[in-house]
């Protein structure tokens, strides 16, 4: 697993402020929390400890992760679920790929524009 900030923080909390003002915050009430299983967890509680070591290794050490684990394990042996995954994925992967030529073309076209005028200003 990939540690984003390279703080060493067991948990990094986010919410919405102004760059520019940073006392001024938006009222939406979002907030944004990243887990780094990875970082400091020495004056985490004992539950956030063993749901971590289950991120990292799947290790069931506490009640909660037990129940996770068998919760994932009927989401990986349901052929449903994977079927729409993997056409949600295909989807996603054409979108992409649909939106790159998209690009492309806009690109070329305004570079084509670009090229006309700079051969009619000659």
């Amino acid at each position: 697993m990939l540690e984003l900030f390279e703080k060493g923080l067991p948990i990094y909390t986010f919410s919405n402020r102004c760059k520019e003002m940073p006392a001024l915050e938006l009222v939406d009430e979002t907030t944004k929390v990243f887990a780094n299983p990875y970082g400091d967890t020495k004056d985490l509680v004992e539950e956030i400890k063993a749901f971590f070591e289950f991120l990292k290794e799947e290790l069931t050490q506490s009640d909660f992760t037990k129940k996770l684990y068998e919760e994932v394990e009927k989401v990986r042996e349901n052929k449903e679920w994977r079927h729409e995954y993997m056409a949600w994925i295909s989807e996603l992967e054409e979108s992409k790929e649909e939106a790159r030529e998209e690009t492309t073309k806009e690109e070329r076209g305004n570079g084509n524009q670009y090229a006309e005028r700079q051969h009619a200003d000659i």
